[in-house]
């Protein structure tokens, strides 16, 4: 297969872009084979998004596979957050990076060279590499082009490892440490819905390490689940302890579950407490937030403090008042 040449660019340009790509994906081998695979986010022959695939997922996975990143550079791409998220990662794995600004993107300055107005917004990691910008101004930048990628292919940069990015456009649905402990807190409040969308979206997503965990979770959830809604039942509550032992034998000891308690076992509702004359209540999720009270714990009692008689004040007896003298009570 051929060496893969990533295309990073903002979807407004795709006119201008789509030129270039044209002529790259047209350059052929001596037997007629390809010279490259051109890897731009819109789907040709595989070599794009397929449909249905995580479109952000796509992105990182053929940015990892590319020998060269190139950076198709506008006023507009520079500033656009997918376009800066795919060039820090292409940074950080140490590809070649090679910025192509786009025609009708610059200007000749009063020395007669070409020069773009925006570089205030170009980013730190062009910055950094000092790289010469190619300017598209027609085939003399095409021949640059073309020469750049076949050295640059034939000579490739040594693979550095860095963790896969954050999706630009999620805050936090990327940031797989966080979003799998908001999953775990939500599911010791025994907000199942909001933990089931949470795990849900660990198992879709690669390259983080809790897709086993959430596929456990998700499972104990239709278990627990039930688990609840029989006993709710007053009709259905005869067969909960036989689901109970059921439930413990097959998910207690779970080691991502050590950390919550010792036993390894979800139970924030407090089965244990009814069924095997456990201590309740279990220990609290991850942030310390305290497990909400359910129907199965019992109701804290108000604790009745009792206040010591008030201290009744006698005033001294000034002495020019006749004696025997004593007060009365009004």
């Amino acid at each position: 297969m051929p060496e893969t040449i990533f295309i990073s660019y903002r979807s407004l340009d795709s006119v201008k872009v789509d030129s270039i790509v044209t002529r790259l994906r047209a350059l052929k081998n001596p037997n007629g084979t390809p010279c490259y695979r051109i890897w731009q986010d819109k789907d040709r022959n595989g070599d794009g998004i397929p449909p249905g695939a995580d479109w952000w997922e796509s992105i990182v996975d053929a940015i990892i596979q590319c020998r060269v990143f190139v950076f198709m550079m506008s006023a507009e791409s520079v500033k656009n957050e997918n376009c800066r998220a795919e060039l820090r990662y292409a940074y950080a794995r140490n590809r070649h990076i090679l910025p192509v600004v786009l025609n009708g993107e610059f200007f000749h300055n009063a020395s007669g060279k070409e020069d773009v107005g925006y570089m205030k917004d170009i980013p730190q990691e062009l910055q950094d590499l000092r790289a010469q910008f190619l300017f598209d101004n027609g085939q003399q930048a095409y021949n640059q082009l073309e020469a750049k990628l076949a050295d640059w292919v034939a000579n490739p940069r040594r693979d550095t490892d860095a963790p896969r990015p954050k999706d630009p456009s999620q805050d936090d649905n990327n940031d797989y440490v966080f979003l799998y402990d908001e999953a775990c807190d939500f599911a010791w409040r025994l907000e199942f819905d909001k933990a089931e969308r949470k795990f849900r979206l660990l198992t879709r997503r690669t390259g983080h390490g809790f897709d086993h965990e959430a596929y456990q979770w998700l499972e104990i959830f239709v278990k627990y689940k039930d688990l609840i809604r029989c006993y709710e039942l007053k009709s259905a509550r005869h067969k909960v302890p036989q689901m109970w032992r059921d439930y413990t034998q097959t998910y207690a000891g779970r080691d991502f579950l050590k950390v919550f308690n010792d036993d390894g076992l979800f139970d924030p509702e407090g089965f244990k407490a009814i069924y095997d004359g456990g201590a309740q209540p279990q220990t609290p999720p991850p942030n310390n937030t305290p497990v909400r009270t359910t129907f199965l714990s019992p109701m804290p009692q108000p604790v009745i403090e009792t206040l010591p008689p008030p201290k009744i004040f006698t005033p001294p007896i000034p002495s020019f008042l006749p004696q025997p003298f004593e007060w009365c009570k009004i």
